[in-house]
């Protein structure tokens, strides 16, 4: 089964690579993005739930949690996996991109605790309207 995913991953960035680019999106960290711009990621994610497109992502995230997060292609199928779910809500919304933020920052952590702290995330805005769909 590995060496399946290894060989799916290779192809994937070899056919990547050689796409041209028309577009260079820009990612922001989350609070860098304007009201309009987060309203923006928030209405497009939760159209992508409407549509079932959203579970679908969770369900490949959750089938190959075990293998993509085992093995040293970590990174490069996560990107990919980061693109198409982006590429999906750019289906809905062309100018949304995929913010980050640096968890530091925003969750400082107690060295007693390590768990994330809900309010912390509730306070910065990453638990969005998506029980309202």
């Amino acid at each position: 089964m590995r060496v399946i995913v290894l060989l799916v991953l290779s192809i994937s960035i070899q056919l990547v690579s050689s796409l041209e680019c028309s577009r260079i999106n820009t990612r922001r960290e989350i609070r860098q993005l304007t009201t309009e711009e987060r309203t923006r990621f928030i209405d497009s994610i939760l159209e992508l739930k409407r549509s079932g497109e959203y579970d679908k992502f969770v369900k490949q995230h959750n089938d190959y949690f075990e293998i993509a997060h085992g093995f040293a292609p970590f990174f490069p199928w996560h990107r990919w996996f980061l693109k198409k779910f982006e590429m999906a809500l750019q289906q809905i919304d062309p100018l949304v991109t995929i913010p980050f933020w640096v968890l530091p920052i925003h969750l400082p952590l107690d060295a007693s605790d390590l768990r994330l702290n809900y309010q912390s995330i509730l306070s910065i805005g990453l638990v969005f309207r998506f029980t309202s769909s």
